[in-house]
């Protein structure tokens, strides 16, 4: 496969799953030449929805 322009991904997974044409965790689908993942390489991996989303909760008492 051969891009004629830049193709900008919103995260490591998406960018694999064009890739592979599957669902993946590009976290783990990308490695390096001595094959560690991407995660890896990160102090603080976000597994969640990115942008992180803010949650309040609210407690009352009676």
């Amino acid at each position: 496969m051969e891009f004629i322009e830049d193709v900008e991904c919103n995260s490591p997974s998406a960018a694999a799953e064009i890739l592979l044409g599957r669902s993946a965790n590009g976290w783990m689908e990308w490695k390096s030449d001595d094959g560690h993942p991407l995660s890896d390489y990160l102090d603080q991996v976000w597994w969640g929805p990115w942008p992180p989303v803010r949650t309040t909760v609210t407690f009352r008492t009676s």
